[in-house]
């Protein structure tokens, strides 16, 4: 697989946003072989074209995508936690699902 395609993905969560419901999708982080040491992970929003985030790992890579989503679509940075929320007594999280 090119480093630039999007491929199978990580997941995707439906999240809230002052504009309304938005998918965004997370790709699987990959070494860029154009670009040591970069890794790239894709991400999509809605029906954006696909973005890349980059690191110095995968897990670096991944999280510049989730910090890059939430910068985008002004949401909190911990968007991806999971449904129910510690901080709020379990309540659902205000930004999603998961994923």
């Amino acid at each position: 697989m090119n480093a630039r395609e999007f491929g199978p993905p990580l997941g995707t969560r439906t999240v809230t946003t002052p504009s309304g419901p938005v998918d965004v999708t997370l790709g699987r982080p990959r070494a860029d072989p154009e670009r040591p040491p970069i890794h790239l992970c894709p991400y999509r929003i809605g029906d954006r074209a696909d973005a890349y985030a980059e690191g110095i790992d995968d897990v670096h890579a991944l999280m510049s995508a989730i910090q890059s989503v939430s910068a985008i679509l002004g949401i909190p940075r911990d968007w991806p936690r999971g449904v129910e929320d510690s901080d709020s007594g379990g309540e659902p999280s205000p930004s999603g699902g998961p994923m």
